[in-house]
């Protein structure tokens, strides 16, 4: 019973300061009509080579209008670094990554963003290794959030930039 008591008293203010409750939790997204080109694939095509790289990069200016008015969000969250959550991990899983600009988040699909201070915007840029032959299917888009990682203030839809259809599909041959 008293080992119940002490894991209680310990857990309780642990889980109540990585919870977000409702009422403080205010989080402002793109309109639902407003989603952004920011994922860049290059280059993209219908066939690769396996060795064949792939760049992906994100480039959010910190002062924009995607939220409808202007906001500069370094200076509105104060956030170093956004995450983004891409739809999908079929490009990266058994491809080698190499980051030029950004890391790796707690999944396959997620990414940090740094706030570069000379160029004023949060950077992502990894070079992709095409090792795994076959099909690929990666879906368009995902979310990047600015601000706390629990509850951010700021989420961003964005779309990969020429793609129309609901996913990037290419094969990767011997």
């Amino acid at each position: 019973m008293f080992k119940k008591l002490v894991y209680i008293l310990i857990l309780s203010p642990v889980l109540m300061a990585t919870t977000c409750e409702d009422n403080e939790c205010s989080v402002i997204e793109s309109p639902d009509n407003k989603t952004i080109d920011l994922i860049e694939f290059t280059p993209l095509q219908a066939e690769y080579n396996q060795g064949d790289a792939l760049l992906l990069t994100i480039n959010v200016p910190a002062t924009n209008t995607y939220f409808e008015e202007e906001i500069n969000l370094r200076e509105a969250t104060g956030d170093k670094v956004a995450k983004i959550t891409l739809f999908s991990s079929n490009i990266f899983d058994d491809n080698k990554l190499n980051f030029i600009k950004g890391s790796q988040g707690r999944e396959a699909n997620w990414f940090n963003l740094p706030y570069n201070k000379k160029t004023e915007r949060y950077e992502l840029e990894v070079e992709i290794t095409l090792n795994r032959t076959g099909l690929y299917f990666h879906y368009n888009g995902g979310e990047i959030d600015f601000g706390t990682s629990n509850c951010p203030d700021y989420t961003l839809k964005t779309n990969i930039l020429g793609v129309d259809d609901i996913a990037v599909e290419f094969s990767v041959i011997k």
